[in-house]
C-alpha cells in the first residue's frame, strides 16, 4: 500500500473512493446548480433519466441538475426528497452535495490519509468543508473510508463503472445514504 500513496495513482484513487467525482473545473465552487428552480424538473427515475442514461459518481453537474449519481435532480429536490431526520439538514450542505464540492474535497484527503499511515480524513476535509456540520461531513468520510477498505482495486482507476457498482455492492453508498438521510436516487441498495 505505500506505493499507492504516491503519484497520480493515489490521487486517481481518492476521486473514485468518495460519494461523487467531477471535472476538476468544479472542484472550487459552489453549487452550480439555480436554487430557485421548481423540484418537479427533476426525472425522479432514480438515477436514469428518459433515454436510459445512467448517472454515475463522476456524471458533472449540468444544466441546472446536479453531479453524481443525482444528476437526474435538481437542488431542490434533492433538498425535498431527503429524510426529515438526517445528518445533512443545512441547504449549503444539500448544495455541496449536489455540486460535488464535498465530495472532492474528502477524495483530495484519502491519498493525504494514505501516505502519512492513516491521517484523519475527516481532519484534513473539514477546513475545506465549512458549510458541513461534523455530522454531515461524518457521512461523506465514512463512506470513503468503506470504498478504500473494500473497494480499492475496483476504484484504482478512478471515474469507472467497476468502482462505481463495487461501492454499492459492498454498501459503501448505503453507508453515506443511511447517515446522511439524502434520498437514494438508485432504488434496490
Amino acid at each position: 500500500m505505500g506505493a499507492l500513496g504516491k503519484g497520480s495513482s493515489a490521487l486517481a484513487l481518492a476521486l473514485a473512493l468518495s460519494m461523487g467525482c467531477g471535472d476538476d473545473e468544479d472542484a472550487g465552487g459552489g453549487a452550480p446548480v439555480d436554487a430557485g428552480m421548481d423540484a418537479a424538473t427533476s426525472t425522479g427515475n432514480g438515477g436514469v433519466d428518459a433515454g436510459g442514461f445512467a448517472c454515475t459518481s463522476y456524471t458533472p453537474p449540468t444544466g441546472g441538475m446536479c453531479g453524481g449519481t443525482h444528476c437526474q435532480e435538481n437542488l431542490a429536490s434533492l433538498e425535498a426528497n431527503g429524510s426529515p431526520e438526517r445528518a445533512c439538514r443545512k441547504p449549503e450542505e444539500a448544495a455541496s452535495l449536489c455540486s460535488l464540492r464535498a465530495p472532492q474535497a474528502v477524495s483530495e484527503c484519502v491519498p493525504q490519509s494514505i501516505q502519512q499511515n492513516g491521517k484523519s480524513i475527516a481532519a484534513c476535509a473539514a477546513p475545506k468543508l465549512p458549510e458541513l456540520s461534523a455530522g454531515c461531513l461524518d457521512c461523506f468520510v465514512r463512506s470513503a473510508e468503506c470504498a478504500l477498505a473494500q473497494c480499492l482495486t475496483q476504484c484504482i482507476n478512478t471515474n469507472t463503472p467497476a468502482c462505481d457498482r463495487c461501492r454499492r455492492d459492498s454498501g459503501c453508498a448505503r453507508v453515506f445514504y443511511d447517515c446522511s438521510g439524502f434520498a437514494d436516487p438508485i432504488p434496490g441498495d
